[in-house]
């Protein structure tokens, strides 16, 4: 199809679409996302041309965009189906404003920007694109950090100073939106002693007025949208009183942040006295996992995109094409052994809706918050409790499929806990199972090396130190290598990345003979599509995909390629 395409109809919007599809199968994404938006621009509501537009700005994410496609993209970001898609586009478009640009160079000379506040700061304040992606998306990037932390700072002391013009030069709009941010982030943002000593009177003086017989929501929100920069609003004393306001009394950018940091805590609290333990938890390694996750659960996410459902026979016939497939009786048991926040379980129920999942874990506060996400998801085949992985054994029921995601590398013998897995799985059986790669964990071995050699605490104010000190580290320091990691960006996230008590990393090597030793058979890792084509590229064998001293090699020229974890399938020989 290179070459001369007719002009088409510029208010058609099928017609822009089924011409984005032509480009796409040649590979053309760049050239197809201008018809696409502009088909979802015509048609906001169609629900395939948004999606695939979403898909296509993850492959070529924009760099800038006018007031037209940022306009789209805030249509698409205000849906949550959407947004991990669209993230890379708006964080480059984001950095990209001049608003933001001048802000950055402030941050940089410690400047007050709203001093004399330029025009292209005050709109980028009240830009639509901004207002909507702050409370919906976690924004890993360093240079809206350094922006958004030095911004929050000159909120604070301002308000504290009881400038006139905070209101009217901050939009309360924005200063709601950044608090939704900064609580998705878990308050890793690093706060100099002057912004501690600031916050402290502030929470202080809240806590006074929610002591009050009689004080109205509009005397407290615009004093509680401030301190929520900075901690989450359940950490007041006298919050309780927050959720006996009518919820209309709140403004609209100021009722989520009840919601989310008071009545979704006290839901999580109410849960966690409710929930069961199956096992013990008395191994000392176990214990010490435990803690980390009651203190820092991990991760706290926001959203799933939504998928299509599948049944197990399906999965197995993919993994395993040349085995007769049985089916599986219904509701088709499966265990997450090790299911933290609940992404994992929730993603699963949500595409084979005919399983019967049991999700176990360590930390009660992990499950707390997994079962309220699962009750937001209108999840009914989850059946979460507390137990250690070490113990399982002593289950009756069997599974047809067992997931353990990022959790064995946390074991003090990963081997012992495969073991008691393999023992649960059914005849026939699938297990996925996700490591660390000891290649690609090399990145942030630096950022480890330092953080226990500056000896900071794995506390709250240890972590924000840390973080703030690795970014202060000049261009080239290894620690610094973290900075491309999204889990750097939070404060749970941070602890469990460099700070962990507890970690294993794994070579392709070893985890061949592991398989070997439990008697599992490798079917396959999942990887994204780019992956895949690369690895086919070096071995157009279809048989080394699942061979793994090929995929050894192939690591060996691409050490990011299991960034993540090794996450693949397997089952017994």
């Amino acid at each position: 199809m290179s070459g001369f395409i007719e002009p088409i109809n510029p208010d058609h919007a099928e017609a822009k679409a089924n011409l984005a599809s032509l480009l796409q199968l040649e590979g053309r994404i760049r050239e197809a996302i201008p018809l696409l938006m502009d088909a979802v621009a015509l048609d906001p509501t169609h629900v395939q041309r948004r999606r695939t537009l979403a898909e296509a700005l993850l492959l070529a994410p924009l760099n800038r965009a006018g007031a037209k496609k940022r306009s789209v993209l805030v249509n698409l970001c205000r849906d949550e189906n959407l947004l991990t898609f669209l993230l890379p586009s708006i964080v480059a478009v984001i950095r990209s404003d001049e608003g933001f640009q001048a802000l950055h160079a402030s941050a940089r000379r410690g400047e007050d920007p709203f001093a004399a506040v330029a025009p292209s700061v005050a709109a980028f304040l009240r830009e639509p694109l901004l207002l909507a992606a702050l409370p919906r998306m976690q924004m890993a990037d360093s240079s809206l950090e350094e922006v958004f932390t030095h911004v929050r700072r000159v909120i604070l002391l301002r308000f504290g100073s009881g400038a006139a013009s905070v209101e009217t030069e901050i939009p309360a709009d924005f200063i709601c939106a950044l608090a939704r941010q900064c609580s998705f982030w878990g308050y890793a943002f690093f706060a100099a002693e002057d912004e501690l000593r600031s916050v402290v009177r502030l929470r202080e003086a809240v806590e006074a007025m929610l002591d009050q017989a009689y004080v109205t929501s509009r005397t407290l929100e615009s004093s509680l949208a401030v301190a929520a920069l900075y901690d989450s609003l359940h950490t007041l004393k006298g919050s309780a009183r927050l959720v006996e306001y009518p919820v209309t009394q709140w403004s609209d950018a100021f009722r989520p942040i009840v919601q989310e940091q008071i009545e979704n805590r006290n839901r999580e609290r109410e849960i966690a006295l409710q929930l069961t333990a199956i096992t013990p938890i008395d191994d000392e390694i176990s214990v010490a996992v435990r803690a980390q996750y009651e203190e820092n659960p991990y991760p706290r996410w926001v959203t799933l995109p939504s998928t299509d459902t599948d049944t197990i026979e399906a999965l197995s016939k993919r993994l395993i094409p040349s085995q007769d497939i049985r089916f599986r009786r219904r509701p088709v048991p499966v265990l997450i052994a090790g299911c933290g926040t609940g992404r994992q379980p929730i993603s699963f129920a949500r595409v084979y809706t005919d399983s019967q999942i049991l999700a176990v874990d360590l930390s009660r506060s992990s499950l707390a918050y997994a079962a309220r996400m699962t009750e937001r998801f209108g999840i009914g085949n989850i059946t979460y409790r507390q137990g250690d992985i070490l113990k399982l054994g002593s289950l009756d029921e069997r599974f047809a499929l067992i997931e353990c995601c990022g959790v064995l590398h946390h074991l003090d013998d990963p081997m012992a806990g495969w073991r008691v897995l393999v023992d649960l799985l059914e005849p026939g059986g699938l297990m996925r199972i996700a490591l660390y790669s000891e290649r690609a964990r090399y990145a942030i071995q630096g950022a480890k090396d330092f953080a226990r050699q500056e000896k900071f605490p794995a506390t709250p104010e240890g972590i924000r130190a840390c973080r703030h000190a690795i970014m202060q580290l000049p261009d080239g320091h290894p620690a610094r290598r973290v900075l491309a990691w999204g889990d750097f960006f939070s404060l749970d996230g941070c602890r469990d990345l460099i700070m962990h008590v507890q970690e294993h990393q794994f070579t392709l090597p070893r985890i061949e003979q592991c398989l070997d030793q439990l008697g599992l058979q490798f079917l396959g890792f999942e990887c994204a599509t780019q992956t895949s084509d690369r690895f086919t590229e070096m071995f157009p064998d279809g048989e080394a995909n699942t061979n793994l001293r090929s995929w050894d090699r192939f690591e060996d020229v691409y050490p990011e390629t299991f960034a993540g974890t090794y996450c693949f399938w397997c089952c017994r020989k």
